[in-house]
């Protein structure tokens, strides 16, 4: 989003960086959502009404925590301007990493079962690899 914005100059690519961050913060209530409802379809059904009870403990993930957290000390101050060169450096090794893991955990077996209909799908969505 925000490399294609770059094509029509720097006002549009502000905009699509705002759009970007926009999109990112919605990651926050999506996964508070849904760890909430699979939360709740986790529990047993026998349980008491009080033992099914949501703690927010269980729902909110741990890099959760650590986003918010790292872009408040970012927003106030407490990382310095020096180091965002190399913690970007580091987050595109870590995201290549997990893409990695991602990638060597595939199955190319169920792959290979779920056939072409997933790419027609796709493709009829209007996704750009369909």
């Amino acid at each position: 989003m925000v490399a294609a914005s770059t094509i029509y100059g720097h006002a549009a690519a502000s905009y699509g960086v705002i759009v970007k961050l926009t999109r990112t913060l919605a990651i926050i209530p999506i996964c508070l959502g849904l760890a909430a409802v699979r939360s709740r379809r986790d529990k047993d059904a026998t349980e008491e009404p009080a033992a099914r009870r949501v703690t927010v403990r269980r729902i909110v993930p741990v890099f959760l925590v650590a986003f918010i957290a790292a872009a408040a000390a970012d927003t106030i101050g407490l990382i310095p301007v020096a180091w965002h060169h190399g913690l970007s450096d580091l987050s595109t090794w870590m995201i290549t990493a997990a893409l990695a893991a991602i990638g060597l955990s595939t199955n190319v077996r169920h792959i290979r079962q779920a056939g072409l209909r997933p790419l027609a799908r796709a493709r009829s969505c209007g996704l750009p690899w369909g």
